[in-house]
Formats: structure tokens, C-alpha cells, sequence
């Protein structure tokens, strides 16, 4: 039991800093490093199977006077398959909720 908790604290850790890594370099490969993706907190809840993104900007790289591409309070990712993202380095997404900014 005791292993089992550690094993899941494990992977919650490597998934959050997998996804994080992951996420950037799709953007930055697709895009061919035109964009860049900052995130300021990203959560994965194994329980829950959801991964949450806190502050996310994606803007254009090395072109301070641009616009920002997306600019969100949040992004969540609900009911995903974290084993197959970890495995294949695949990410099914079954919701996604974004929260913008609010410009008053």
C-alpha cells in the first residue's frame, strides 16, 4: 500500500514535468520555434485524470512587441489517458474548459 502511494507521487511528479516538456516542444516543433508556450503552474491529478495549466502564454519568440498568440488563466485537460501519454506520447482529450482573462 505504502509502495503504491509512493509509486503514484512518482509518477504524478515525472507526468507533470513530461507534460510541461512535452507540450512546449510540440508547439515550438510544429510552428518551427515561431511560438513558444510559458506556463506558469501545471498540475496532474492521477485520480482525476487531469492535467491543469495556471498563466499560459503562447507568443511569438524573440518579437517582444507581439501580440500574445493565447493568453488564458487556465487551460484544463479533463478525463485523459496519462498512461498513453507517458507510453506513446499521446494525448486524447475528452474535455477542455479554457479560462481567458478578463479585461476590464
Amino acid at each position: 500500500s505504502g509502495l503504491l502511494l509512493l509509486g503514484l507521487v512518482l509518477l504524478a511528479i515525472f507526468a507533470e514535468r513530461l507534460v510541461k516538456d512535452e507540450l512546449n516542444a510540440q508547439l515550438q516543433g510544429n510552428t518551427a520555434g515561431v511560438y513558444s508556450l510559458n506556463v506558469e503552474d501545471l498540475s496532474v491529478n492521477l485520480f482525476t485524470r487531469s492535467i491543469v495549466l495556471t498563466k499560459i502564454e503562447v507568443k511569438k519568440q524573440n518579437d517582444s512587441t507581439s501580440i500574445d498568440f493565447l493568453n488564458a488563466q487556465t487551460l484544463a485537460f479533463r478525463r485523459i489517458n496519462l498512461l498513453q501519454l507517458m507510453l506513446e506520447k499521446k494525448l486524447h482529450i475528452k474535455k477542455l474548459q479554457i479560462h481567458f482573462h478578463r479585461s476590464d
